[in-house]
């Protein structure tokens, strides 16, 4: 009996597996292309401050948070030698991924430059676009778009 229970317990283990592995698709980006507003996951707060000044707010109440204007953010985690996990640009505002994809832009450059997005999801009033790393799913990019343009593009490392 105890080896029926056995048997049957690998076999659901391995059939939740499957189906797991076949809801997160395998990415299709490389390295180099995982950059927003010339910084990819991991940049530290001091390179940001470099290259855009002084924000012109700073969160710190979960990690710590630089917020430009209204349409751009840069989440850090950790303290002291923090690191970038999230970009965020809501408006065109010059901050491009490294293929030159901006807010504003027709969906369709999406599908010229990425190809078929590796995972989408429609709500009530947009559709968001996910483009995953090509080794992890857990560095990706999501598109939002709204009538046909993108009104936000978000760069993440949720490892």
């Amino acid at each position: 009996m105890k080896q029926i229970i056995l048997l049957i317990s690998l076999i659901s283990f391995a059939l939740c597996n499957i189906c797991y592995s076949a809801e997160i698709p395998k990415g299709t980006l490389t390295k180099e292309q995982l950059s927003l507003g010339y910084f990819s996951t991991g940049a530290n707060p001091k390179d940001v401050t470099q290259v855009y000044g002084q924000p012109d707010r700073i969160d710190e109440r979960n990690g710590m948070t630089y917020y430009y204007g209204q349409s751009l953010i840069f989440k850090f985690m950790g303290e002291g030698d923090s690191w970038l996990y999230d970009i965020t640009t809501t408006d065109n505002n010059g901050v491009k991924t490294a293929d030159g994809i901006e807010v504003g832009m027709m969906v369709s450059k999406l599908y010229d430059i990425y190809g078929t997005p590796n995972f989408t999801r429609k709500d009530k009033d947009a559709t968001r676009y996910w483009y995953y790393w090509e080794k992890s799913n857990f560095v990706y990019f999501t598109f939002t778009v709204k009538n046909g343009k993108i009104i936000q593009i978000s760069l993440h490392n949720a490892d």
